[in-house]
């Protein structure tokens, strides 16, 4: 059998945002897209260092097919500024192939302790990436990378 996972699903849209509205007609709405956090302490008590904190938001990956058919997973891991990487969930997709397409959408609670870069990576596990050998360089399962900076800010 053809594998043709190279040739599909493409990526629509990559995006953290504060919540996402499906209306009737089934059209989304991106609401507060956010690429960057400022996490503020104020006054003479402020630690010099950021506290922790949580971020709630909402991760959006649509998909189109192409000419991808049947069902594959995608793993979404929180990257952090020091390297390390959380797993946040995993989820299903199945595509008819064509213009069709799925919306995966990801409610996050995400502990941030560092400032920096932080990066959203969405990996497809399954099916298995197509090995070098099976053609070219398509051997990356890695789907698409969405980053959040965040920065801490004290005033008196």
């Amino acid at each position: 059998m053809t594998d043709y996972s190279h040739l599909g699903p493409f990526v629509q849209t990559a995006a953290l945002c504060e919540r996402v509205l499906e209306e009737k007609d089934n059209v989304l709405s991106l609401i507060r897209v956010i690429d960057g956090w400022t996490s503020w302490a104020q006054g003479p008590e402020a630690p010099s260092e950021m506290p922790p904190f949580i971020l709630n938001g909402t991760y959006l990956l649509s998909l189109k097919a192409g000419a991808a058919l049947g069902r594959f997973r995608y793993r979404f891991d929180l990257e952090m500024p020091s390297g390390q990487t959380q797993a946040l969930t995993e989820m299903d997709a199945n595509f008819q192939g064509g213009v069709s397409g799925v919306n995966l959408r990801v409610n996050l609670q995400i502990q941030i302790v560092l400032e920096g870069t932080h990066w959203i990576n969405v990996v497809r596990t399954y099916p298995q990436p197509v090995q070098p050998e099976q053609g070219p360089d398509l051997a990356s399962n890695l789907v698409s990378r969405t980053p959040l900076s965040v920065q801490y800010m004290r005033t008196t």
